[in-house]
């Protein structure tokens, strides 16, 4: 059911399958795109009810220099790659599950899955695996979407 459900999703907009994704890991999930710039993240907010939900912040932001630091490591190696890779990055006892874009044959970011709420559990891995490439084919479309406007 969850496969059939995020294959629903790849035709949504980028910001629906992200937050398919958050609500799937409980856990927070960030883009990054090729100049290492945060373009979105989930993040957990409480309603008034204090049911936990999450919102899809679009607005483009920097990270802190030492996570920057450890991106750039990993990104250097996955431009080299050219391929899609899967790596890992701990920050502040956080490890973050992450997965280069490269819908469009060059590296065009990374998205990654922390485990800021909970630690990862077993099944997230091979989830987050089915997830990523789902993600490849709403991220090609975001970027076409974003290129046609641009021009």
């Amino acid at each position: 059911m969850l496969h059939k459900e995020l294959e629903k999703q790849a035709d949504y907009e980028i910001q629906d399958i992200l937050r398919l994704g958050a609500e799937l890991f409980k856990n927070q999930i960030n883009v990054i795109d090729h100049s290492l710039s945060i373009i979105f993240e989930t993040v957990w907010e409480t309603d008034s009810h204090g049911k936990r939900k999450v919102h899809i912040d679009n607005t483009p932001h920097t990270m802190r220099s030492n996570m920057t630091e450890s991106i750039k490591n990993v990104c250097n190696l996955e431009r080299r790659i050219s391929v899609p890779y899967i790596s890992s990055l701990k920050d502040n006892n956080f490890r973050s599950y992450c997965n280069n874009l490269f819908p469009l044959g060059y590296f065009t970011g990374c998205i990654s899955i922390t485990e800021t709420e909970h630690p990862f559990r077993d099944s997230d891995f091979s989830l987050a695996d089915y997830f990523f490439s789902v993600f490849q084919i709403a991220f090609e479309k975001h970027l076409r979407s974003v290129s046609s406007t641009n021009t």
